[in-house]
């Protein structure tokens, strides 16, 4: 009961670790995806820089470049954390194996212990059954 129990909870913990991975790896490709966006649009306001372009356009140009800035900042902590969870809980998933595989090795041995048991009173069931076996015929070959 021990193992079954310890199984669905290393079974959860590895869905939730799956789970988890997926949200990193999303959280990795939003991360790419504002950073393409960013160089994407440095360059064309490099290019449009170039020609003749109003101070009040170039001043929100770099404003929103610095609102991509600080979301790419805030992505890449989000990605972190992500990453720290899936870690963790792929520890704690080890962890959960590692107990299966000791309740699994115990019982085991405990089985391996009942039959050595068995085995040993089966064979003292045997000599004692020969030991009067032996009597009886002794006794009956001696009258």
């Amino acid at each position: 009961m021990a193992i079954v129990f310890t199984q669905k909870k290393r079974d959860a913990l590895a869905r939730q670790w799956q789970g988890l991975r997926q949200d990193a790896d999303f959280a990795q490709e939003q991360l790419k995806l504002l950073a393409s966006y960013a160089m994407e649009t440095q360059s064309r306001w490099e290019l449009r820089s170039r020609h003749t372009t109003s101070q009040m356009l170039m001043q929100h140009n770099y404003q929103f470049l610095e609102k991509l800035e600080s979301a790419m900042t805030m992505q890449k902590d989000v990605a972190a954390d992500k990453d720290l969870q899936c870690t963790n809980k792929r520890l704690l998933w080890t962890q959960a194996e590692q107990r299966v595989q000791i309740l699994q090795r115990y019982q085991q041995l405990c089985l391996e212990k009942h039959q050595a048991k068995v085995l040993k009173m089966a064979q003292k069931q045997t000599d004692e059954f020969a030991i009067q076996w032996g009597r009886i015929k002794k006794s009956k070959g001696s009258t």
